[in-house]
């Protein structure tokens, strides 16, 4: 059977959120990341729902996700800033390359930073599936990343910036 466009999408969609399942509150706050809250939150459960995970891998999924968030609320907020100096830079009404570059400069140290800690949040995500779990949160990454247009990213699908 031909996968719908809705099934791919929801597949694409729980791919990057399990992937993200530790790091979520990494990026922002409660369950959502840069103020998206209760949509991420509903998604979520939806990743965990699909994964099987237990009431207790629930539990300490959830409380993984806290503890992240709470550690990470400085490099938020100046991830926050950094973004803002960064569009201010871009829309200057007198055109600065330096500025800009020095700005997104600081964007890309901050963004390294924060990938290097979902990818630690990830592992620690992992050590509460069973392989068999494991095994599908690859398939799951798996699927995003062919749906993303094989270039490793996610969630461009048959609209993204390949598309013809």
């Amino acid at each position: 059977m031909k996968p719908t466009r809705k099934g791919i999408l929801g597949i694409a969609i729980a791919a990057v959120l399990v992937m993200a399942a530790a790091a979520i509150p990494v990026l922002g706050q409660g369950w959502g990341g840069y103020g998206h809250g209760e949509h991420h939150g509903r998604m979520m459960d939806r990743v965990m729902d699909r994964l099987e995970l237990t009431e207790d891998q629930r539990a300490e999924a959830e409380a993984l996700m806290t503890e992240r968030h709470d550690g990470m609320k400085a490099d938020i907020d100046q991830m926050r800033k950094a973004q803002a100096a960064l569009a201010e830079a871009i829309h200057a009404a007198v055109f600065d390359e330096m500025a800009i570059r020095e700005a997104a400069a600081v964007v890309a140290a901050l963004e390294s930073d924060l990938a290097v800690k979902r990818g630690l949040a990830n592992q620690e995500f992992r050590k509460i599936l069973t392989p068999d779990q494991q095994a599908e949160l690859d398939e799951m990454h798996k699927r995003m990343r062919e749906f993303g247009g094989g270039r490793g990213g996610y969630g461009h699908g048959p609209h993204g910036p390949n598309h013809r």
